[in-house]
């Protein structure tokens, strides 16, 4: 079932607070083809998520090499986080925190750690 999107989600029983009965969610899995939106966000399944632990430049901020040339630094990494998922499926766990008002998510493409790619590629802070 290749591009399938797969959401699962699991309720923990134990770390249920007493008072209210509401059980406590666990970390939730959502998997599929991403469409990558920056160069530290990402959609599946409609779902928007900030990958974790990392800052990349937004779209149209100005970047200069030494030489006085400006770019578009976000679209270049935004390309690079595109380069990094191209064809695979990406599998991300929702850490619990939230950053740009955006759940947060540790992301793999294919084994390959998201957040650690941009940060390697120069792309991204950590």
């Amino acid at each position: 079932m290749t591009g399938m999107v797969t959401i699962i989600f699991r309720i923990l029983i134990l770390g249920m607070p007493l008072v209210s009965g509401a059980a406590v969610a666990a970390p939730t899995i959502i998997q599929g083809n991403p469409e990558v939106l920056s160069g530290d966000t990402l959609s599946i399944a409609g779902v928007v998520l900030h990958l974790s632990g990392i800052d990349a430049p937004e779209k149209g901020q100005l970047c200069r090499v030494p030489s006085g040339r400006a770019f578009d630094c976000g679209l270049v990494s935004k390309t690079v986080l595109l380069d990094l998922t191209v064809a695979v499926s990406v599998s991300c766990r929702l850490t619990g925190g939230i950053r740009e008002n955006l759940p947060e998510a540790r992301c793999f493409a294919a084994g390959y750690d998201l957040s650690k790619g941009m940060v390697h590629t120069g792309w991204a802070l950590a």
